[in-house]
Parts: structure tokens; sequence; C-alpha cells
């Protein structure tokens, strides 16, 4: 690995934006598809994730009709084909608005030109999208360990900071900020550990691991390894995961169940919102503790608010980052992150990596998306924010909609950091 101990300077590995005429490229591939069958599958695997769940609203609901985004991700090249809603309703069928719409039991996408009269079965959909939640809704003694504020449930856990929820909605929020980090990067890790996971019996821990996305789509990739994700809040699937995976519901605050020298790779993104600098001191000298000697330590964080905003942009973060304080966040840990891992005196070879991304749709789909899972943010504390902010819940809600716009006026943006570094 190169040595580099630089601060953040956001001079290199900016993102680029690639132009691709899309919808010409969609009714090539529909027109090749329809000289042999209507809905044929495509020759490339593509996976999809949905962002939020809400009641459509329109004059067309009566059959209780509900409408989610989703976003599709070529796997071949991390590109984000498509985005937009998809439509389902009480009778469990899928009605598509667009030439995609997914089979849930095949977990394959289908196209195809009439597909206004195509609907596909929903296989028990409530089942594979909800697995992680089925024994919530069979044990009632599991709500002990949460808080219902808003009518979002949130973690109940005596000495952690994390703010986040822990439901379904945030699963679904944190799945595709999996997809859209993996685009932006066009990757899912940056460690030299490649030829080790090829070659098998790599141990990896995924620390945070929320929904579990990263550690299965590692653990396919590389299925002679094995990986395990540890969370506070079990979100994480409870069946239907590869046999080389497993979860456990795990504050790294309270120490991690394993021995010294245990993980090849240790992989920790997002944790920004849930540490203090202490906290961060403590989990860092307890991921050195079990990362084998001459193993890897790979943290993710982005900045959370962007880069040239505007007043409602700083006005609607303002009130976050007075939450965040209120819990004693380190919110700019990026800053000094690699002070504190010289710090442990246990680990050389540092490396950074910056990035930048932008927020809007006038970056096309990654700027809509990051925008979109950013607000969702706003949206979840409704309450608390505007409180911050001396607003009514109506006023508020209004802000958020104005900073939508406002996005498009200031063209914001912000960086993301890779900070690794091997054991001595």
């Amino acid at each position: 690995m190169g040595t580099c101990l630089c601060k953040p300077k956001h001079q290199h590995h900016q993102l680029k934006h690639h132009q691709h005429d899309h919808h010409h490229h969609q009714q090539q591939q529909q027109q090749q598809q329809q000289q042999s069958h209507l809905c044929q599958r495509r020759q490339r695997r593509i996976r999809t994730s949905t962002i939020t769940t809400t009641t459509a609203n329109n004059n067309n609901n009566n059959n209780g009709i509900t409408d989610t985004h989703y976003v599709i991700i070529n796997n071949n090249n991390n590109d984000i084909i498509d985005y937009g809603y998809y439509y389902y309703n009480n009778n469990d069928y899928f009605y598509n608005n667009g030439d995609y719409y997914y089979n849930y039991n095949e977990e394959e996408y289908y196209y195809g030109n009439n597909n206004k009269n195509n609907n596909i079965k929903k296989n028990n959909y409530n089942n594979k999208k909800n697995n992680n939640n089925n024994n919530d809704n069979n044990n009632e003694e599991e709500y002990q360990n949460y808080r219902i504020i808003d009518g979002r449930r949130f973690h109940n856990v005596v000495n952690s900071k994390y703010m986040m929820p822990c439901d379904e909605d945030e699963f679904e929020r944190l799945h595709i900020q999996h997809y859209i980090c993996r685009f932006i990067w066009q990757k899912n890790y940056s460690a030299p550990i490649k030829e080790k996971l090829e070659s098998g019996g790599a141990l990896v821990l995924d620390v945070g691991c929320g929904p579990g996305t990263w550690v299965i789509e590692m653990a396919n990739e590389f299925p002679k390894s094995h990986y395990t994700g540890i969370d506070i809040c079990p979100i994480y699937p409870r069946d239907q995961i590869p046999p080389n995976v497993n979860f456990l519901e795990c504050n790294i605050l309270d120490g991690l169940p394993y021995h010294d020298n245990t993980f090849d790779y240790i992989h920790v993104r997002y944790l920004i919102t849930a540490f203090s600098e202490l906290d961060w001191q403590i989990a860092l000298k307890e991921l050195v503790r079990v990362t084998k000697v001459g193993g890897i330590i790979e943290i993710v964080e982005d900045e959370i608010e962007p880069r040239n905003d505007g007043p409602i942009s700083r006005l609607l973060f303002s009130a976050f980052f007075s939450d965040l304080r209120s819990r004693n966040i380190d919110f700019t840990v990026f800053n000094h992150m690699i002070d504190m891992l010289l710090a442990t005196q246990q680990l050389e070879d540092l490396k950074l990596e910056e990035i930048s991304a932008p927020f809007g749709k006038w970056a096309g789909r990654i700027g809509t998306l990051l925008s979109e899972n950013t607000g969702q943010i706003f949206r979840t504390f409704r309450s608390k924010f505007s409180s911050y902010l001396g607003l009514e819940q109506e006023e508020y809600d209004k802000l958020v909609e104005a900073w939508y716009n406002e996005l498009n006026e200031y063209q914001p943006f912000n960086f993301g950091y890779r900070f690794l570094a091997q054991k001595k």
C-alpha cells in the first residue's frame, strides 16, 4: 500500500458524469427483444433496490395502489441504468409505468413494449422485503429494545449515540445508499485484498453493516471467504443469505466478541452520525485488536453538508448539526481520522482517497438519488428539526421542498473519503 499521510485536499478523484443516451439505448434493446419474445430476460443481470414506499397521492388510488422508487444497477459496470417508480396494489401484482418491471421471485428485470398490459405476480413480496422484520412483527418482546418516535422505530441502546431509525424505511434508505456509494466510487472496496479474498479462507468484518447489502455482495463476489456483519440495529436479513455470511447484533463500544488477530480485512462505512471523538478512539482500538497482523482496516465516510450550497440548505443542515452536537457526535471526523489512526501506534501504510459527488436533479440520476437520500433524513426528523428552527411542521415541509429546487440553482457537491491502514 502506498503511504499518504496528508489531510483531505479535495484535489483528485472527482466524479466524472457520463452523458449516456439511456432512452435511446433502451429503445434499441427493446427492438432486439421484440423480434423474439415480448418479455425475454435481459442478457445482463441487474439488481434493484427501493428507496421509499409511500401511498400514491393521485385520483386512481381507489384500490390501495402504492408507489415505490426504484433504482437499477448494472453489476457489470456499476452504471445506474434507470430509476423511477413502480406500482403494486393489494392484489399482489406489480404494475410498471415504464420500460422495466421486476419479478421478485426470480430476481430478474424484464421489459417489453406492451408492458401496460403485463403484470407480474408479486410472489410473496412482503416476505422477501421484510425478512428482517418478521421476528419483530411476531414477538412483542423485541420491541422492548426500541423506542417509537413520530411513528418511527429507534434503537434503545443506552451507550449508543446513533441517531437514525431501525425500521423498514431505514433499511430501504441504507440499501439504496449502498448502491449510490458503489456507483460514485465504482467499487465496493479499495483495500488490496482481492487476491486473498479470491484464494479463499479470508475473514472479513463489516462494522455498522445496516441491511447487509455490502456484506452479501462481497460474499457473492468472493464465495471462498467468510463475511460477518455487525450492527446495533438488527435490520439485516435473517434468512436467505449466502452460506459464507453471518450477522450479529453487536455494539462495538461494548467490545467485539472476537479474539485478537481474527480478521484479514475490516470494512467500516458511514458511522459519522454514530460516534463522538472518544467513541471513535474506543472503536479504532477495538478494530485494531481484532485485525490480523498485516490485515487491512478501511473506513469510508462522507461530508454531511454539501459544499457550494444555498441559504435553505445551510438552514436545514444547521438543524441537523444542532442535533448532532446535542449528542456530542463528531461529524467532521474525516478531518482528523488520519491522526486518530496514527495515534493507535499499531497501524502503518496509511492511505487516503477522495472523491466528489453532486447533489440535485441538475446532476442527473446520481445527483437525484443523493439529494433524495438526504431528503429522507430531513423528513425522518421533521418534528425535531422544525423545532430547532422554530418552524411549524407545515412550514418545515415547504422548506424541504424548496431545498430540492435550490439544489438546481446552486449545484452543490460534497466529498467522500476512504481511509486505509495496515496493522503492523
